[in-house]
């Protein structure tokens, strides 16, 4: 059913069946739903209402965003998943949605080379972040300069 939604739906009825079942698997704990769960990481009900999810405390994002709220719930099956995502072109929501699921799960994992991926993958994603902040300083200051 996640695959092949009601065809009678409009789009705003496929955003909130889809908001729907990923609220269902992670309260089942659904491992066959990870891959659902993975291209639905970014889903949140409330988009307009609360747009930046990211100020809001783990546990109100974890409760605002479903599929978060799932994957974590789900636990190392999930990191699993998501430590062995090809990475390709991702928007900047998902990738801090599996940033943070990834983060929230680590501690629970007992695996050393598991632990060692999740620790490599969240220093990765720092030294990511911290190339985009000198850059983009850098851009402030080239166009401070130009005044």
């Amino acid at each position: 059913m996640a695959r092949t939604p009601p065809p009678d739906l409009n789009e705003f009825e496929q955003y909130i069946f889809r908001i729907s079942l990923a609220e269902i698997f992670g309260q089942l704990k659904t491992k066959d739903a990870i891959p659902f769960l993975i291209s639905n990481i970014s889903l949140h009900p409330f988009p307009f209402i609360s747009p930046n999810i990211w100020l809001k405390a783990p546990a109100v994002i974890e409760e605002r965003m479903p599929a978060v709220g799932a994957l974590i719930k789900i636990g190392p099956a999930a990191f699993d998943a998501l430590i062995h995502l090809p990475r390709g072109p991702e928007t900047s929501e998902d990738r801090l949605a599996t940033i943070f699921v990834i983060s929230r799960i680590a501690p629970a994992i007992k695996d050393a080379k598991a632990l060692d991926e999740a620790r490599t993958f969240l220093r990765v994603a720092l030294g990511e972040v911290n190339m985009q902040r000198f850059w983009t300083e850098e851009g402030l200051k080239l166009v401070q300069d130009s005044r």
